[in-house]
């Protein structure tokens, strides 16, 4: 089986360097998802490269926002990026669970993920473990700014990340 490995090294060292809470070849699993390790990928909203950042983020924490392309800068930030998701969620203890709600709130956005532990506490069922959180995005319930999510895209995101990330695992 033949596997992309032209990023590893740079995946690796700001995996190391930001987020060493986290498997690398996760990561790499969230890359092969979202642009398969094209640099010049553009999604149809408008994010791009690597780890598909939006307009508005590249903007934001880039002085120079054109330099998205480059694929050291595309990977770092979006490697912190889903740091910082990952940390937003401190009443996830276990880390299996908590990657996948940073996962989730990168490829969604955190305020749907937080409108669906906000209907699972409702219920009384256990917000922190993220199969039981996932299915109240389907809920009509479910919304942030009267928006909905699209909650079979997210949940496939995670499904995918987490096949990939295991085929990489198994295999290297």
């Amino acid at each position: 089986m033949c596997f992309d490995d032209r990023y590893d090294s740079l995946i690796q060292y700001f995996c190391e360097k930001y987020f060493s809470k986290i498997n690398w070849l996760l990561v790499k699993a969230q890359i092969w998802q979202e642009s398969r390790f094209d640099t010049r990928a553009v999604s149809s909203t408008g994010c791009m490269g690597l780890m598909q950042i939006s307009r508005p983020l590249a903007k934001e924490r880039l002085e120079y926002p054109h330099y998205i392309w480059c694929a050291d800068v595309n990977l770092k930030l979006g490697i912190k990026y889903l740091k910082e998701q990952y940390d937003h969620f401190p009443e996830i203890g276990e880390h299996y669970h908590k990657i996948r709600f940073a996962l989730a709130s990168y490829n969604g956005g955190r305020g749907y993920i937080n409108a669906a532990i906000r209907l699972a506490r409702r219920d009384k069922i256990d917000y922190q473990k993220w199969y039981n959180v996932s299915p109240y995005l389907a809920d009509p319930n479910c919304s942030c700014h009267n928006l909905k999510p699209d909650h079979k895209q997210i949940n496939g995101y995670i499904e995918s990340i987490s096949l990939k990330y295991l085929e990489y695992i198994t295999h290297t």
